[in-house]
């Protein structure tokens, strides 16, 4: 069925007998389709406080933006933009007076 379970990031168990000596289980437990995971990667799974129920509520986040990375990367095709030697040629004619001809 191609399933894939999002991780449960702050907790082991889901459920306990509430005894002295409890039983632990990991009960609780949210899945996924691969479709969902390309849309959706940045769906995140965390639990509530449990009041008086003996499993413990999920929370799921769902996310559709994608990190981008912030390191600058030069492509070679906007040599040949136009426009792209004007803009380059003013900027660095301006370096003189901040000193600083990426903040243009």
């Amino acid at each position: 069925m191609c399933l894939i379970e999002v991780p449960l990031l702050d907790r082991s168990f889901t459920w306990s007998n509430k005894r002295s000596t409890p039983t632990l289980e990991r009960l609780d437990r949210v899945f996924i389709n691969l479709a969902w995971d390309e849309k959706l990667p940045n769906t995140i799974l965390s639990s509530l406080t449990r009041t008086t129920f003996d499993h413990v509520p999920l929370k799921i986040d769902i996310a559709t933006s994608i990190p981008k990375s912030k390191i600058f990367r030069f492509e070679n095709y906007w040599v040949h933009a136009a426009g792209f030697h004007d803009t380059v040629g003013t900027a660095w004619s301006i370096v003189g007076q901040t000193g600083r001809p990426a903040r243009h």
